[in-house]
């Protein structure tokens, strides 16, 4: 606050002293009012050249932003195209690479023939081998420097040779090749430009794979596979005997009728005559009847042909049912192997894994086979036994009832 506006209250404390004093007013209020306007006048001053200043700075700040969008555009650009340069270099060293490798493999090649050529030399000489099914075997053998291939008659006999002892391996060789073979070792060579060679050396070296037999399938499946094959058997035997039975137990048509109608005319004679040696279950339930046809007799004779029907269905149930779960016990016994296996060895040679995994797969593949048809011939010897049971009780029920109203 400035000293003139200071002065208004002193001179409002003072003594009035009239006109002076009114005049003194005036001239500080006059003072006062003058100094208001220069303030405000500043004040227009300062904020324009604020208004300047921000002005100036927001232009600075649309150009420094301007450029900074520039500057990426060209970065971004600039990235763009060291990606693609990057790219093609990738492209031509991979490119390169692979000429390389070529090159490396002509070479390696080429060296190898010109080995072959140099210590080419045929002549033929018997010698003991394993053949392809690792069977001990003699076979003219052809080498032709380092190449060896067993000629014998029988093609698991001819093929690569490698190993001590000598053993066939590899892929077999087709009959045109085997042809071929042969008159080499007959000391027919002229002419032949073309024989099967392992460059790589390494096929003669492959283990050749023994024909899949049944017994070679039977013995992967360890000792669990012979109970599951006497379970198969005794299963075969109960369902022939249930075959004989059911062919057997056939009532000649309208056995029931006739000797109904004769025990209606009260000759039970003709009826005795009917039902004399029957070898069905309906024939000797009618034979029963026709001496007796007390509600207890034809009971006992129901119970006593009941017994024969279910005859074997209970022991085809357990075959069944037993069947798969040795096959499982199979299972798990060739599972603890292969871990046994895996414990000592690891998991890097897996012909050692195969004993254990083929006897767990053989046994439940097995037991399978045995319990799946064995389940069908006692479905279908169950409804045979139901069917000829409904027919018995109708049969003792019209024994024991001839005017129909029930025992």
């Amino acid at each position: 606050m400035s000293p003139t506006l200071l002065l208004l209250p002193l001179a409002l404390l003072a003594p009035p002293d009239g006109v002076a004093l009114r005049a003194a007013a005036l001239d500080a209020r006059a003072a006062a009012e003058a100094e208001l306007a220069d303030f405000r006048a500043r004040r227009v001053d300062d904020h324009a050249a604020l208004v300047r200043r921000v002005h100036a700075a927001q232009g600075r700040l649309s150009r420094a932003r301007a450029a900074r969008a520039e500057a990426q555009a060209a970065l971004e650009d600039a990235r763009v195209t060291a990606t693609r340069r990057v790219d093609a270099a990738g492209e031509q060293q991979a490119a390169l690479d692979a000429l390389e490798a070529r090159l490396a493999e002509a070479d390696g090649v080429s060296e190898r023939l010109a080995r072959l050529a140099r210590r080419a030399a045929v002549f033929v000489e018997p010698g003991a081998l394993h053949d392809r099914r690792g069977r001990p075997a003699t076979a003219p053998i052809v080498h032709l420097g380092p190449l060896r291939w067993a000629v014998g008659d029988h093609p698991a006999t001819v093929g690569l040779l490698d190993g001590a002892p000598l053993r066939i391996g590899g892929p077999p060789i087709d009959p045109p090749a085997a042809a071929t073979l042969r008159r080499v070792a007959a000391g027919e060579a002229a002419g032949v430009v073309a024989l099967p060679i392992d460059l790589s050396g390494e096929m003669a070296g492959a283990e050749a794979g023994a024909p899949w037999t049944v017994w070679r399938w039977l013995r992967a499946g360890g000792p669990f596979v012979w109970p599951i094959l006497a379970l198969a058997l005794a299963a075969l035997l109960v369902v022939l005997d249930r075959i004989r039975v059911t062919a057997r137990d056939r009532a000649p048509p309208g056995l029931a009728d006739a000797v109904f109608a004769d025990l209606a005319r009260g000759d039970r004679a003709a009826a005795r005559e009917r039902v004399a040696g029957a070898r069905s279950s309906l024939g000797r339930l009618l034979a029963v009847g026709v001496d007796d046809r007390s509600p207890g007799a034809i009971e006992a004779a129901l119970a006593v042909e009941d017994l024969r029907l279910d005859r074997g269905l209970r022991l085809l149930a357990v075959f069944a049912a037993v069947a798969p779960l040795l096959g499982l016990l199979g299972t798990v016994s060739g599972m603890i192997g292969t871990f046994d296996v895996i414990a000592v060895h690891g998991t890097g040679e897996p012909r050692l894994l195969s004993g254990g995994i083929a006897q767990a797969l053989t046994t439940t593949q097995l037991g399978l086979m045995v319990a799946v048809p064995a389940l069908l011939a006692h479905a279908v010897a169950v409804r045979g036994a139901e069917r000829r049971r409904a027919d018995l009780e109708a049969a003792a029920s019209r024994l024991v009832d001839p005017d129909g109203e029930g025992p």
